[in-house]
């Protein structure tokens, strides 16, 4: 079958019909034909989108119950208007450069897509992970209800002010990243960073033992006495 733009569940359905389990879930895994699928889709189970090679864009206004994973698509710009009730999980799509500030996602999980700089604050409802985007240089959420994740973000340049994590933050790998007071998050794991400054020894007091500074060099910042620097 050659390229080709879907415009009908029907049509989709008649093309691959062994994609359509019983469960609702719709795997699509390796359809190298679709280019674009129907706008308006509703899948009652996951969809799985992985190694299709030339889909250029999600379908808009998508609807998804259980997740949605999208693994190895080459050609994949875009992530249009959708809900999805469990993860979102895009990995090693390097041309992926838009996503649709009309998301809302029960876990955001975008890892290893190069060419992603800018992320627009889209509804998450729990887990955010954008670790291995190395263009992203500014995050848009103050407030994430589960873990955040950042590791190797090495274009990031700074942490939004306030920053509220409820579960782990991961800020491993990045450089010239501040570490304000008004960071917050029950255990901080920053590994292996460059050029890290942690703003007010406030933080690291109230951290206690609950922060990772392995492999790290780093400069603490006090109003009161010279920075401190610290290397491995």
């Amino acid at each position: 079958m050659a390229i080709k733009d879907f415009s009908t569940i029907d049509e989709l359905r008649e093309a691959f019909p062994s994609s359509f389990l019983a469960n609702g879930t719709v795997d699509l895994t390796a359809r190298r034909e679709i280019r674009t699928l129907p706008s308006d889709m509703t899948v009652a189970g996951h969809l799985i989108l992985d190694n299709c090679d030339n889909l250029i864009e999600t379908p808009e206004n998508l609807s998804v119950t259980g997740w949605m994973c999208a693994a190895t698509c080459h050609s994949l710009e875009k992530i249009n208007k959708a809900r999805v009730g469990r993860n979102m999980h895009i990995t090693n799509c390097p041309r992926l450069h838009v996503l649709s500030p009309a998301l809302s996602v029960g876990g955001c999980i975008i890892n290893y897509c190069s060419s992603l700089s800018e992320l627009p604050k889209f509804h998450v409802d729990r887990n955010i992970d954008v670790s291995y985007c190395p263009e992203i240089q500014v995050l848009p959420w103050n407030d994430v209800r589960g873990y955040f994740s950042a590791v190797g973000c090495t274009g990031l340049k700074e942490l939004p002010a306030p920053f509220s994590v409820a579960g782990q933050l991961d800020i491993s790998g990045t450089r010239g990243l501040e570490l304000r007071s008004d960071v917050s998050s029950p255990l901080i794991l920053a590994r292996n960073c460059e050029a890290l400054e942690i703003s007010d020894g406030s933080l690291l007091r109230r951290l206690g033992g609950n922060i990772d500074l392995d492999g790290s060099e780093y400069t603490i910042l006090t109003p009161d006495s010279m920075p401190q620097a610290f290397s491995p």
